[in-house]
């Protein structure tokens, strides 16, 4: 069965939705481009390092077996080489974040202009989706792929055409090149294909129509097994609680600030599960999909899989399904009028509100200002060789080798390692926080005075903050008898 196309408004009001959703296409783009400024953070760095060891553009698919490797973007990277702007290494994430947007509208079309507008609405000011939509890594080209192979097998069930199932397996091809975690969206429109054509009169029919639109991509997905999955190198990480990462995914999903708890989890599940049995109440196919894409397929395929290192970006490619899932349910009741009309739009301008606020955070401290701390260093501290020191070795290195290239920085640092402070003890300390929530701000009141083992007092002279899911805080703390 169909999707149940929506009574359509009359032309006047059908005209304003259209507008209204251009309109909010147009400043969720506006936001990205802002939330793109600023410093690259270390998984950015990281991807440029990996471009800059390349010899050739195929190192981008064959040599670097890390998962920091997102292979569409690294791939993007080295066809730009070396810029002075790093805007221009975030332009794929902000151009697949318009496009999927776009995607989106074109999907939720089929039910009706209203749940277009819905869903550009909860998409397009989603503070995860403008996050990392403006952010030079894989997973904003392999939403839009995802979303965009989506729509072109619908359209190939309701008339199939050849080049349909092509473009349906280039785009989940590529969805997969920019992220793995986009098997997470296969996986559910492969296991939703046999379910909804599971009515066919004998398995010889049902195996003809999966492999005209699946032989091809379930083919991929064991390529990229063979030649990605099975030599992926872990990697290393902060290590977060499930139950946290999980409960911060299910708030921020649904634009509550914070990094999430018990309550506003349970809320947004609640919420869910009653959205996609309104659809099979109502008979509905779609049902099934939402829930294999939003809860099933992800979490078999984490009870499979087991990752050492669990974070909220893992997910980001389910939610715009969560956003389409809450347009048609949502648009549903705005029809029905009266009470419901207005509790819906007191939701949507509830969610709304509290994607923005934390929008504003990223807008305003971006991934970091680990630049502004270099910059902060050369200004006050003598001519001479400035020493550096953290607990953070890896990361800071990197950060200092990067804004190196960018800053007139040449034979001005020393970073003195750990094991060599008490001999040469650094001038400044840089203390790392992680971002630990969706919260904006800092994450605890840091210590104004630390003093490691053996080594004189440091105070904290500067704090150097984040926003977003990316990043982290500067503390910078200075040897106390290098003032004055």
């Amino acid at each position: 069965m169909p999707l149940a196309r929506s009574a359509d408004t009359t032309s006047g009001s059908g005209r304003l939705l259209w507008i209204a959703g251009f309109a909010v296409i147009l400043v969720s783009a506006v936001l990205m481009a802002l939330a793109a400024r600023g410093d690259l953070w270390m998984d950015e760095i990281w991807s440029l390092t990996l471009v800059r060891d390349s010899r050739a553009w195929t190192d981008a698919f064959f040599e670097h077996h890390r998962p920091n490797n997102h292979r569409l973007n690294t791939f993007y990277l080295y066809l730009l080489g070396q810029q002075s702007s790093w805007y221009t290494y975030r332009l794929l994430a902000i151009v697949s974040g318009i496009g999927s947007l776009l995607t989106l509208g074109w999907i939720a079309r089929r039910r009706g202009k209203l749940e277009a507008l819905l869903v550009v609405c909860l998409a397009g000011f989603s503070f995860p989706l403008i996050h990392y939509f403006s952010e030079a890594r894989g997973y904003a080209p392999a939403i839009f792929f995802s979303l965009l192979g989506y729509a072109f097998l619908e359209s190939g069930w309701q008339q199939y055409r050849t080049w349909k199932a092509v473009a349906f397996a280039v785009c989940i091809a590529l969805a997969l090149e920019a992220q793995l975690n986009a098997v997470f969206v296969y996986g559910a429109l492969l296991l939703y294909s046999i379910w909804r054509n599971g009515n066919y009169r004998n398995i010889y029919a049902l195996a003809n129509e999966l492999v005209r639109f699946h032989g091809a991509p379930v083919l991929i997905c064991l390529v990229v097994y063979a030649g990605q999955v099975r030599t992926l190198i872990t990697g290393t990480g902060p290590v977060y609680d499930v139950g946290g990462v999980l409960m911060q995914t299910f708030s921020v999903a649904a634009g509550f600030p914070g990094e999430g708890n018990l309550v506003t989890t349970l809320a947004v599940l609640a919420a869910m599960l009653a959205g996609i049995g309104w659809l099979y109440r109502r008979g509905q196919q779609v049902w099934m999909l939402f829930l294999l894409v939003l809860l099933v397929v992800p979490a078999v395929l984490l009870l499979i899989k087991q990752p050492a290192f669990l974070y909220l970006r893992f997910f980001i490619i389910c939610f715009p399904f969560l956003y389409l899932l809450a347009s048609y349910v949502l648009a549903d009741l705005l029809r029905a009028g009266g009470a419901r009309r207005a509790a819906v739009i007191g939701l949507v301008l509830l969610s709304t509100a509290g994607q923005l606020y934390q929008t504003a955070g990223l807008i305003r401290d971006g991934r970091g200002h680990y630049s502004d701390a270099i910059r902060w260093m050369i200004e006050h501290s003598p001519p001479g060789v400035i020493t550096v020191g953290s607990e953070n070795e890896f990361q800071v290195v990197m950060m200092f080798a990067f804004y190196a290239r960018y800053l007139p920085v040449e034979g001005r640092f020393t970073y003195i390692k750990n094991t060599g402070w008490k001999d040469r003890p650094p001038r400044y300390l840089i203390s790392r926080v992680a971002y630990d929530g969706a919260r904006g701000g800092l994450n605890f009141e840091p210590e104004t005075v630390v003093q490691p083992a053996g080594l004189p007092p440091y105070d904290l002279v500067r704090v150097f903050p984040h926003a977003g899911f990316s990043g982290w805080h500067w503390y910078l703390y200075q040897r106390r008898d290098s003032k004055g």
